[in-house]
């Protein structure tokens, strides 16, 4: 791909994604899926995903503000930390950032009007537990004390986050010091954690609850709005409803193991993507983004046999591994430490990239396409029961509200 396309493609996502920003900014916050799920608090009992609501209702108080504006402003914040941590990173340290402006990486949320308290704050928590833990000057035991607060309110905020949380932790103090005593040593550690886990399971909350805390706004529009799916007892099992959703229709699991194999696909060549900008051609490392990944993944298989949401699931996976791998990058930068990969990540990598390469000669231009104009299968919130996004048909759907604008 010729440098001057690249560029062009690059100020196009930038363009759209701001676009979509200044309009959630603009737009006048609704009580949809995404709000309510960030509204629910402890004021009925203790209830899963009630964290939140307790920082808002706080705020709203305070502030005597109506709780929708809060979450907006939050939102803005969070982005606004999230899209900064990787300009940072890749300005300061000179890497290459094609692949980080991909649809589905960092314009993600955004472009995908998906933007919500819960996922970004995720984030923000995961790059301050890896920062944590990769920091030279803690000492152990204030380290395992912020460790524990990191994960307690991160699971508090969402439950899946103990599925991210507890495995980076593993992950990352097995590649510092691979030995099965010292890991289980860390996970005894956190013990406290692993009770706010058990109480968020088995204290999960009701559509009662829930109706009667949504109720306890009196100020807000549709206050006796609740979703059906939203805070019932999890059960690891697939309902009819979410077999139909997800086999039916646009075979929504075939595509989504397609996107897999992308994402796979690029993670495994991703020191052949690099930016046509000669000065930033520093790239992280493809062995431990591909087996980043393929963990997080099967750590994560119980949310996505619970829930229907997968492309934020593959996102949420996607940018942890990719926050490892830059502060894994930047400790061996400051610190000039080696992290020396075990040889069962090397050969998960190895046997990844040869597969790939039986069928596919990885060439530079081929992975800027397939990364830039690759199918993500996603499932809207609202109304659009099933989409497909690519760069392709975020251009062709942004042209179409022009073109019913003016006409």
């Amino acid at each position: 791909m010729k440098k001057s396309l690249e560029i062009i493609l690059i100020i196009i996502i930038v363009i759209l994604t701001g676009i979509h920003l200044v309009e959630y900014t603009l737009k006048t916050p609704e009580l949809d899926y995404f709000n309510t799920n960030t509204l629910i608090n402890y004021s009925r009992g203790f209830v899963r995903r009630g964290i939140s609501g307790e920082i808002i209702k706080l705020f709203s108080s305070i502030l005597n503000l109506n709780p929708l504006f809060i979450i907006k402003s939050f939102n803005l914040i969070l982005i606004s930390l999230f899209v900064s941590y990787f300009v940072i990173s890749v300005v300061k340290y000179k890497i290459s950032f094609s692949f980080f402006l991909f649809p589905f990486v960092i314009p993600f949320l955004i472009i995908d009007d998906i933007i919500n308290f819960k996922d970004f704050f995720t984030i923000i928590l995961l790059i301050l537990l890896v920062k944590t833990i990769l920091h030279p000057k803690l000492n152990n035991y204030l380290k395992w004390i912020l460790l524990n607060a990191i994960c307690m309110i991160a699971i508090l905020n969402h439950e899946m986050s103990f599925f991210i949380f507890i495995p980076t932790i593993v992950i990352i103090h097995y590649l510092i010091n691979p030995t099965i005593g010292q890991i289980a040593t860390k996970i005894a550690f956190l013990t406290p954690t692993l009770f706010i886990f058990y109480l968020c399971i088995h204290y999960s909350g009701t559509v009662e609850q829930e109706t009667q805390i949504l109720s306890g706004y009196q100020f807000l529009p549709n206050s006796n709005t609740k979703i059906d799916q939203l805070s019932d007892k999890a059960v690891f099992l697939l309902p009819k409803f979410f077999i139909s959703i997800i086999w039916n229709g646009y075979s929504r699991g075939i595509t989504s193991l397609f996107y897999l194999i992308q994402i796979l696909f690029l993670l495994s060549f991703f020191d052949k993507i690099k930016t046509s900008f000669k000065s930033y051609n520093n790239t992280l490392n493809p062995n431990l983004l591909v087996c980043l990944y393929v963990i997080l993944l099967l750590c994560f298989l119980p949310i996505f046999l619970i829930a229907y949401d997968w492309h934020r699931f593959l996102f949420l996976i996607l940018i942890s591994s990719l926050i490892i791998g830059i502060e894994f990058y930047k400790s061996e930068r400051k610190l000039n430490i080696t992290y020396i990969l075990p040889n069962i990540t090397l050969k998960t990598s190895a046997y990844l990239r040869n597969f790939f390469l039986y069928f596919i000669i990885p060439e530079r231009s081929l992975l800027l396409l397939i990364g830039f104009f690759g199918i993500i299968p996603h499932m809207k919130m609202g109304n659009t029961s099933f989409q497909f996004s690519s760069l392709y048909l975020i251009i062709m759907n942004f042209m179409t509200k022009i073109t019913s604008i003016l006409l």
